[in-house]
């Protein structure tokens, strides 16, 4: 699917001025490879000033390309200049060529460096010298870099100047990584294949996205809340040019191409401005409804996390719109692209696609808010309102029969292949592809980085819920970072085996693999379902903690998730010289423990809350709040986590050496 031209596209055709008929590409034609006649042939010598020029069948921009011709080649004129054509001989090859393009001596590196570096040019005119020279001598990284950095200070200035920006919506984020730049990245969504670049500058972002053929290049503004760590972007210019390997590596330097089997390559379902401003008019989630017998609807609450299913349409930087449905029968939302949108009388109609090669694209036709509900499939959505009431599901909302399952008794093996949907007998580990919910997630909790994702069995420990036997079921996947992805699923007992009825293969990353036999515990909760504690243990050569994560089914944005992280439960720290003196404990060399403490910690129902308290008692040495690391005080304390508004918070502290007292 081409890249359609955004309204602002027009005005902006060429990024850099002459794009449009240089084509950009690095390839260099040896002007000396001509045929044996040709180097002896007395007619006059042309060269290729452009960076790179086609070489067309007629003297016609719209012409067919026959070739790409690389700055400073020598060509043979073969007539008069034809209005702004001219036709040459480049090689063993004959075209059409921009005349202006073409001059009667050879182009300097020398030139275009001194005109690179003058003040008195233009920016645009300093980028296209820039640009030359870099090409004249692809393999110079000084050159590139000059070249890159006046490409970014030229699109800064454009965006500055720019009058008619494009009419789009504004895209919100949440912003959780450790930089604007970090999350503008993540807000332009996965695409197969490519590089990408982002610089920002005051209030003003480019970002830039390519990959063999084409380099797309994003202008914009955007906002950030640090309170409510959101982001807005509103994109207000779109273009793009032809890629080429100098290019690549003077834009992206060391950047490694994503590389998502599941992710649409660069342009594909791209909406045009038409399609862009129905979809901005739409609201952005729509919840899932069931219809009574009577004929009333409500709206379908997930028990596991007490929110609704919804339909959300996300757009990102790139143009395109992406439609997530959540479904009861689902382990995990649907996904699928808006390729095409058209305005009905009741309302607006999407098609919607899995992949480009999707042979039988779903058609959802989104009404008015004030119509009656939409629907996909069997599934019924209305605009987000108190219009309906609530009716709620049991957590993960599962039919009955509905789900991967097995039969016999429960065995890791058996659980990976309902997971992951397939298991090495060998080794009893499973390759598998993320989901493009899944990949936004893991953006939104640590650097995580996977070619190719392999998971193994961690732990797995049953329990009841009522009378219901379920089993939670825990996983493992290394990076190549030393970190780990956990996920999981839990699965219930059913009269011949195992079902699985919910699951989460992104649940949280951890800095190192797990030790599953020694540091995660898993309690079931009665009728309200299950928690589990990871005992999760770090360091370097002079500090030793110990964090608690604690995970559930109930709570979170997940049918299983982190409800909370309770960190340095236990801690040792050689931090202070201490040579002796009188009052303080040292290790015999001199070294004292500026924190030396553990904790026990226990699990208290609590019937007014979801999740039960946790109760840590801690013991120790510790440093004097306030206080440098000299001055160091023995402790010994209380503390009380309660689950409120989905996540654990400290809610009381109590020092026992004064009850002891």
């Amino acid at each position: 699917m081409p890249f359609p031209p955004s309204v602002s596209t027009l005005r902006l055709r060429c990024l850099l001025p002459s794009f449009a008929a240089l084509a950009l590409l690095s390839c260099r034609d040896a002007s000396n490879s001509g045929d044996a006649g040709a180097r002896h042939d007395t007619a006059p010598r042309v060269y290729v000033l452009g960076s790179t020029i086609h070489l067309r069948k007629a003297p016609s921009p719209e012409a067919e390309s026959l070739t790409k011709v690389g700055i400073g080649t020598e060509c043979v004129p073969l007539g008069s200049t034809q209005g702004e054509w001219r036709k040459v001989r480049c090689g063993d090859k004959e075209g059409y060529a921009s005349a202006s393009l073409l001059g009667a001596e050879k182009p300097s590196v020398d030139t275009f460096d001194a005109e690179a570096r003058d003040p008195q040019r233009t920016l645009a005119q300093r980028e296209q010298s820039a640009l030359r020279a870099a090409m004249l001598v692809p393999g110079d990284f000084f050159r590139r870099k000059q070249w890159s950095d006046l490409f970014f200070e030229h699109n800064f200035e454009l965006l500055a100047g720019a009058k008619k920006p494009l009419k789009g919506p504004k895209l919100e984020f949440p912003c959780v990584r450790n930089s604007v730049d970090d999350c503008i990245l993540e807000s332009a969504g996965l695409v197969r294949g490519v590089k990408h670049r982002v610089v920002t500058k005051e209030r003003m972002f480019v970002f830039v996205v390519g990959d063999s053929e084409q380099i797309a290049v994003y202008r914009g503004q955007f906002t950030y809340d640090k309170k409510h760590q959101s982001l807005t972007e509103e994109v207000l210019e779109r273009t793009r040019f032809e890629s080429a390997p100098m290019l690549e590596q003077a834009l992206f330097r060391s950047a490694e191409p994503e590389d998502d089997a599941s992710s649409p390559r660069l342009g594909q379902f791209v909406l045009d401005a038409s399609a862009q401003s129905l979809m901005a008019r739409l609201p952005s989630e729509w919840e899932l409804l069931k219809r009574s017998d009577e004929g009333a609807y409500a709206v379908r609450i997930n028990g596991c996390n007490g929110r609704p299913y919804l339909l959300r349409l996300l757009p990102d930087l790139h143009g395109r719109w992406l439609a997530v449905a959540d479904a009861p029968e689902a382990l995990f939302p649907d996904e699928r692209w808006v390729s095409a949108v058209t305005k009905t009388e009741r309302g607006t109609k999407l098609t919607l696609s899995r992949n480009a090669e999707d042979s039988a694209p779903q058609v959802l036709e989104i009404p008015r808010v004030d119509e009656a509900p939409a629907s996909l499939s069997k599934a019924f959505y209305t605009h987000r309102s108190d219009k309906y009431p609530d009716v709620r599901e049991p957590c993960g909302g599962r039919a009955a029969g509905v789900g991967p399952a097995f039969s016999g008794e429960f065995s890791p093996e058996k659980a990976m292949a309902a997971l992951y949907g397939g298991v090495d007998a060998a080794d009893g580990s499973s390759g598998w592809s993320l989901s493009g919910a899944e990949r936004r997630r893991l953006l939104r909790l640590e650097d995580l980085w996977v070619s190719r994702p392999k998971a193994h069995p961690l732990k797995w420990d049953a329990y009841r819920e009522g009378e219901q036997e379920k089993m939670l079921f825990l996983t493992e996947t290394p990076s190549g970072y030393e970190t780990t992805l956990i996920g999981g699923g839990i699965f219930s007992k059913t009269e011949d085996g195992w079902r699985l009825e919910r699951a989460n293969r992104a649940i949280i990353v951890l800095p190192h693999r797990l030790d599953a036999a020694q540091g995660i515990f898993v309690r079931g909760i009665g009728e309200r379902g299950v928690i589990a504690i990871l005992e999760v243990s770090d360091g370097n050569s002079r500090r030793f903690f110990t964090d608690l994560v604690l995970l559930s089914d109930r709570g979170g944005q997940e049918s299983i998730d982190v409800v909370g992280t309770l960190p340095s439960i236990a801690e040792t720290y050689f931090g202070v010289e201490c040579p002796g003196e009188e009052g303080k404990e040292g290790s015999g060399d001199g070294i004292c423990y500026a924190y030396d403490y553990a904790s026990d910690w226990e699990l208290v129902p609590q019937p007014e809350h979801l999740l039960p308290d946790v109760v840590v008692t801690s013991k120790g040495t510790r440093q004097r709040e306030g206080k440098s690391e000299e001055e160091i005080e023995s402790f010994h304390e209380l503390l009380t986590f309660s689950f409120s508004a989905d996540e654990y918070a400290l809610s009381s502290q109590k020092d026992l050496r004064q009850s002891q007292e």
